[in-house]
């Protein structure tokens, strides 16, 4: 799990804990992740996406600790965190000689974003100046020619299915972005679900006691192999009316 703010230290992991023990209520183990953001030392560019890169793959070392099935890895991200998480899921894409080149990056069953940041070339032009920062870039040309091996929908496709999950009153560019995500993968001969939720925010897409908690973790045990039992999607109810 990867979480957003814009890249930026001002978020940290703890807004994504409600999410994550809903999670692991419904018996998936879950690795919440800090990690170096912009305006962190070592967060700059390209230090963000290595160090995101790094915590992903430092599963195989908990899986030395704690009973995981490296075999059924889910990544999960929202907002900047969605575009680290499916960044690092077409990692295979990314050729050798780049900076951001992962000899054995960690095998995926599947991603879950929440209303991520998917097209950072189009992020720019509607506005998203921190794009700037994260790519180290000078202008818009300097993006593009950043694109290739730094934005998902770029490294598409990835061979690994997904389910993106964004509330209707989430920013138009975001929304025709991930459409355009959608189409631009499904083309490739990826599968990609793309769920829009009605009346819902940026931040319900990260809230368990919201509508969608059931496409969260219909998907994430659907990914993972496991059964997706009513008693399983229900499992936060009593927390949320508490």
């Amino acid at each position: 799990m990867l979480h957003g703010g814009a890249w930026e230290s001002d978020y940290s992991l703890d807004y994504m804990s409600p999410l994550a023990e809903a999670l692991t209520d419904a018996g998936v183990a879950t690795w919440n992740i800090e990690f170096r953001r912009l305006s962190n030392k070592g967060g700059s560019y390209p230090g963000i996406f290595l160090v995101a890169a790094h915590g992903i793959d430092y599963a195989r070392q908990l899986a030395k600790k704690y009973p995981i099935d490296l075999d059924r890895v889910v990544l999960m991200g929202h907002s900047s965190g969605g575009h680290l998480a499916t960044w690092a899921a077409g990692r295979q894409n990314i050729p050798a000689s780049s900076e951001f080149y992962t000899n054995d990056p960690l095998p995926v069953s599947g991603v879950v974003d929440l209303a991520g940041v998917l097209d950072l070339e189009s992020a720019y032009k509607h506005g998203r100046k921190d794009v700037l920062k994260l790519l180290a870039a000078k202008d818009g040309s300097d993006i593009a020619d950043k694109a290739p091996i730094a934005s998902s929908i770029n490294l598409l496709p990835m061979g690994v299915p997904q389910t993106l999950i964004i509330g209707s009153k989430d920013n138009t560019w975001r929304l025709g972005s991930q459409r355009r995500y959608r189409d631009a993968g499904v083309e490739g001969g990826d599968a990609i679900d793309l769920v829009e939720l009605d009346g819902a925010n940026h931040f319900d897409t990260v809230d368990p006691c919201s509508p969608a908690w059931d496409p969260i973790v219909s998907a994430v045990l659907e990914y993972t192999g496991s059964s997706a039992t009513k008693r399983d999607r229900s499992l936060n109810e009593g927390l949320c009316r508490g």
